[in-house]
């Protein structure tokens, strides 16, 4: 009966040992199999945008155009198209109060520091200024990295003729971009004038008698491109209500207004070269020379008579 009792005792300690192992092994399972996170951090560094791709043309298009000829007495819109490249993702540039900045200017200034002066460099970009969009098109994503963008000028007829260059810059509101400023075109030369006169294009001599001169009518030229010219003058003879008056009967000179009849040069039909020399404007003042007219009334003419006086540009040196 004592065996027995001692029997059941070892048989239930022996139970209990078991469990106590098998709990220890549950243990040290669960606390293997229990996660372990780790918090994991990086910095990414801002990238400065890079400036490619860029044309300068005056139809706005894809292609390049290699020169840009002036319009006389106006203004050219000139289109400066390119791409920006920023590894941040595009977005910061267009998030940006200024995110793309250019200057276009002639070759013998500093594209960074050049004043906007329309002679010789033209400031545009997409901010409060103005001349330069984004193609909201081509950066739509936040892991967009390029974008396009357009800016125009608008380029006076009296700009240097020289080598042009463009200047831009991509601002993503902490880094800037070095300066793109090896794209050229060339602004060609024009040659164009005006003429005003003191009567809206009309030369009036008012009343005179036959045989007699008339006092001095002044005219004005005006250049309206970008280079230096003279004019040619001809005409034609006035034809009047009874007879004519002769193109030859027409007189002037360039310094004087106060010149007699006799010293003044005949106008013919055929051109003659004037030499007015005159400069290209500035930004400041427009560049104009006068000339000065007398008529002799032909005997013979009677009433109202007309004709045409014509003025044409040319180059110096290719009149």
């Amino acid at each position: 009966m004592i065996e027995s009792q001692d029997g059941r005792q070892h048989y239930l300690f022996a139970i209990l040992l078991f469990i106590a192992g098998l709990l220890i092994i549950l243990i040290f399972l669960t606390v293997r199999s229990q996660a372990d996170d780790t918090t994991s951090s990086a910095t990414v560094g801002n990238a400065a945008p890079t400036v490619s791709s860029v044309v300068i043309n005056e139809d706005g298009g894809a292609g390049d155009d290699d020169s840009i000829t002036p319009t006389a007495g106006s203004t050219k819109t000139v289109y400066i198209k390119g791409t920006v490249t920023d590894t941040n993702g595009c977005q910061t540039i267009e998030n940006a109060s200024v995110g793309i900045g250019m200057r276009f200017h002639d070759e013998d200034e500093n594209g960074e520091t050049c004043d906007t002066d329309n002679e010789n460099c033209y400031y545009a970009n997409n901010g409060t200024y103005g001349g330069c969009s984004i193609d909201e098109s081509s950066c739509t994503d936040s892991q967009d990295t390029n974008l396009t963008f357009t800016c125009q000028i608008a380029a006076q007829f009296y700009v240097n003729a020289d080598d042009w260059v463009a200047s831009i810059w991509a601002y993503d509101g902490t880094v800037s971009s070095s300066v793109f400023s090896t794209q050229t075109t060339t602004i060609e030369t024009c040659n164009a004038l005006s003429v005003g006169t003191e009567s809206s294009g009309i030369l009036d001599f008012g009343t005179i008698s036959p045989g007699s001169s008339s006092g001095t009518v002044t005219s004005t030229i005006t250049n309206k491109c970008n280079t230096t010219i003279n004019a040619k003058y001809s005409g034609t003879l006035m034809s009047c209500s009874s007879g004519y008056i002769a193109t030859s009967s027409l007189h002037y000179v360039l310094s004087d207004p106060g010149f007699s009849y006799a010293s003044g040069k005949a106008l013919t039909e055929t051109a003659s070269t004037i030499a007015h020399n005159l400069a290209k404007r500035t930004e400041s003042a427009a560049s104009t020379d006068d000339a000065y007219w007398k008529i002799n009334g032909d005997t013979g003419a009677g009433g109202t008579c007309s004709g045409t006086i014509t003025k044409t540009s040319c180059v110096p040196g290719a009149c």
